[in-house]
């Protein structure tokens, strides 16, 4: 019962103690029915004598009913005893039991606190280094647009510095165009003054010579006229008012190779051949004095006004 006793003390499972209890109460009343029968083999079941009325006290021993009462009451003391050890120690496991849950949710709290305010560092980290970062790639702005703007005035300045020199150089080339297209034009308005004086004189020059060119060949085409008319034998059908063109093919010296009427021409047939016979007739045309109006092949008309 001690082993027992001690294994309830251990710690067990409550169904199984109430089993353990059951279980020695029952060997308990066991024990006292053992006792109780043994306590009684010397009794005999006899007959009542039959005379007299005696009465016969026998004086039974109650030391066994004491023992295992006081045993019963050992068991139950030592039974009460151990619930209470029980009692306490569950109440002592669960006091233990709630301060480890308090202190594990406390440390529960304190971690979560702990990691609450571990994320809230990170993120004020995260924060500050992302406010950093906004600064570095702001103030990395403003220098790339300063560069950028310096880059743009330099640029600016240097465009506006070349455009300053050719413009100066565009002026100057104008300037000097200017200088050489008035030279030019000065050139060129002597040149027409003088290319207009040289043409009036070389006008002048052709105007005369063709003058005296046009005089000495009128002069040549008379001399074939009056030639062909002092040798023209005018026919009965001649009638005043005749105008009939003649072409005449020469060799150089005035020999004449062929007559031959063109138009316009008003003379009959005998007329014509009368002044045809009147070119062939003079041989030789005059030539001598205007060989520089000398032609091979000549017109000239031939008039009879009566």
């Amino acid at each position: 019962m001690s082993q027992a006793v001690a294994w309830r003390a251990g710690g067990g499972h409550p169904g199984r103690e109430l089993l353990v209890d059951l279980a020695q109460v029952f060997f308990v009343h066991v024990i006292f029915f053992i006792m109780l029968v043994f306590g009684t083999l010397d009794w005999r079941w006899r007959s009542p004598p039959r005379p007299a009325l005696d009465l016969a006290v026998r004086i039974v021993d109650s030391a066994p009913l004491d023992a295992a009462a006081a045993a019963q009451r050992q068991i139950e003391r030592e039974r009460a005893e151990q619930a209470a050890r029980q009692a306490a120690e569950h109440e002592r496991r669960k006091r233990e039991l709630e301060a480890q849950q308090q202190r594990e949710q406390e440390a529960a709290r304190q971690r979560a606190t702990e990691l609450e305010r571990q994320r809230e560092r990170e993120a004020k980290l995260r924060r500050e280094q992302v406010l950093a970062e906004a600064r570095r790639r702001e103030e990395e702005a403003r220098r790339r647009a300063a560069e950028t703007e310096l880059a743009r005035q330099r640029e600016l300045e240097k465009l506006r510095a070349e455009r300053q020199a050719l413009e100066k150089t565009a002026r100057e080339q104008a300037e000097r165009l200017a200088r050489d297209a008035a030279a030019r034009e000065a050139e060129r308005q002597a040149a027409e003054r003088a290319a207009a004086a040289a043409a009036a004189q070389q006008a002048a020059t052709e105007a005369a010579e063709a003058q005296a060119v046009a005089t000495l060949t009128d002069r040549y085409i008379a001399a074939i006229t009056a030639q062909v008319t002092s040798n023209w034998l005018r026919p009965p059908t001649a009638r005043p008012g005749l105008r009939c063109r003649m072409r005449v093919v020469q060799i150089p010296g005035g020999e004449v190779i062929s007559a031959t009427p063109i138009a316009p021409c008003n003379a009959d047939e005998a007329t014509r051949r009368s002044i045809v016979n009147a070119v062939l007739r003079s041989g030789e045309l005059p030539y001598r004095g205007f060989e520089s109006v000398f032609q091979r092949e000549i017109d000239f008309t031939f008039v009879y006004d009566g």
